[in-house]
């Protein structure tokens, strides 16, 4: 993931965030975060971390997902998949 600021600083990251969570999302990131995690777990971990920040339960409703999986092209997780990580929350 790459960040440019209001700057115009280019910082590069494997994990990050953006917005007044920020905080609280980089410490689980940080903890959490491996290299070659299978796309679940880093949704699931993803998704952690918005609940660290926002101290939500998140819901298929109140939450998109996209991914970029390696060849393919983006895509939004439905709401059945994303429910599906939810549930195993």
């Amino acid at each position: 993931l790459f960040e440019t600021d209001p700057s115009g600083a280019l910082v590069a990251y494997k994990a990050t965030c953006i917005g007044s969570g920020r905080p609280l999302v980089m410490d689980v990131l940080e903890k959490e975060y491996k290299d070659k995690m299978s796309l679940e777990a880093a949704v699931k971990l993803g998704l952690k971390a918005l609940v660290a920040a926002t101290e939500d339960t998140p819901s298929a409703e109140s939450v998109e997902i996209g991914v970029i999986e390696n060849g393919k092209k983006f895509r939004r997780l439905t709401k059945t998949e994303i429910s599906k990580i939810v549930a195993k929350l």
